[in-house]
């Protein structure tokens, strides 16, 4: 691997900040064999990518590469250096060989500080990987990251609850098989009437998204259930229980 780069008479301050990031970054990745930094420093290396390889550790293991330092960044919930990486130009929503984004790796490692850097630095906050259409909240959801979960479901509606994964589930679906109640609430609240499946009278697959829908209420608690229907002004009586409150938030949706 070769040095980073030295500093030249003639740079400029943006290009002397990318000079000292890098070798911030190539001592660390020097440790740990990952990155393969160039010995010229024209603004494009400001993305440059590690390399897939074999871990020396487990030989038969593949490490995968297409990581960047936002991506490392990420990873290692360092805020700073994300805000710095975007502030130079980086591209925030670099995808490594997977197709996932930083976005989706600060989200695997509930790396909150990360997440939000990221989306103030302007990342797409919907991007989906290349892999199983999983975007960040939905990813967070799939791995249980509850402090990820609940810093993405914060940035609605920037962050679309709606979406779905090519197994054509929402973000609220996935929180109600994993029983995440809490965030399955505030999920419901936030998406209104219909929920995160958008059921809506007269569609084609009304009865399927019903279904889903149904399912998502059933996880949650009477007092869950309640907290939703003043939120979609489904006008629980005091005396319903679980299955009323369930009927009235399904004939509240348009």
């Amino acid at each position: 691997m070769r040095a980073p780069p030295e500093a030249a008479s003639g740079d400029d301050d943006a290009t002397k900040q990318k000079r000292e990031l890098w070798k911030t970054w190539w001592f660390e990745a020097r440790n740990a064999g990952a990155l393969d930094v160039l010995a010229k420093m024209p603004d494009a290396k400001i993305d440059a990518k590690t390399s897939s390889r074999i871990d020396p550790r487990a030989k038969q293991a593949w490490v995968p590469g297409g990581y960047t330092a936002v991506t490392l960044a990420a990873q290692r919930n360092d805020a700073e250096s994300i805000a710095l990486l975007a502030s130079l130009g980086a591209d925030l929503d670099a995808r490594d060989d997977n197709g996932a984004a930083p976005l989706h790796h600060a989200a695997y490692e509930n790396a909150v500080n990360a997440i939000e850097a990221l989306l103030d630095g302007g990342c797409d906050p919907n991007i989906k990987d290349d892999r199983d259409g999983s975007t960040a909240v939905i990813l967070a959801a799939y791995g249980m990251r509850r402090a990820a979960l609940n810093a993405l479901i914060d940035k609605h509606p920037a962050v679309d609850l709606t979406l779905r994964d090519v197994g054509n589930a929402t973000v609220a679906g996935h929180c109600a098989q994993r029983r995440l109640c809490e965030e399955l609430t505030k999920i419901l609240k936030l998406c209104g009437p219909g929920g995160a499946s958008q059921l809506r009278r007269g569609q084609k697959d009304y009865l399927a998204k019903k279904k889903q829908l149904t399912g998502q209420l059933e996880v949650l608690t009477d007092e869950q259930l309640r907290e939703v229907a003043r939120s979609w002004r489904a006008r629980a009586k005091d005396d319903d229980d679980k299955k009323a409150i369930i009927v009235k938030l399904l004939q509240a949706t348009p």
